[in-house]
């Protein structure tokens, strides 16, 4: 039977397959190490995906990364443009990130005074009266 390790996992499960008889081979042990065309194929990045009010169409990047920004009138399209400048950027290696998209979340705005009116110690009221 023939085995190919995924990157993401550890060597030494390919080592352990070939000690049992098994044909194994590591993707980081295949010739281009992994690398289809020059980007990582296993690495994947979030983009984060706006609707451009102004243009019309959608703006997405991928967050801690400078330079990885673009545009589209679809979202596959800019998902399209998203890839091409990935892959361009990869060309100068893997980035480090400079943070990490977490999640988003959605609050309603009683949620948020009712914080802020906790965070600076008066009622919603007084605070609603003050804006």
């Amino acid at each position: 039977m023939k085995f190919l390790v995924d990157a993401q996992l550890p060597r030494r499960i390919a080592r352990w397959l070939q000690a049992g008889g098994c044909d194994a081979v590591h993707t980081l042990d295949l010739p281009d190490a992994n690398q289809i065309f020059g980007v990582s194929s296993m690495r994947s990045y979030t983009i984060v995906i706006e609707r451009d009010a102004e243009a019309g169409g959608f703006v997405g990047h991928v967050p801690g990364w400078p330079g990885a920004h673009s545009q589209g009138d679809t979202i596959a399209e800019l998902q399209e443009h998203m890839s091409e400048v990935i892959a361009m950027l990869l060309e100068d290696g893997e980035p480090v990130l400079e943070s990490e998209f977490v999640v988003t979340l959605s609050v309603s705005a009683g949620v948020l005074l009712r914080q802020i009116a906790r965070d600076i110690g008066v009622s919603v009221e007084t605070l609603v009266r003050a804006s």
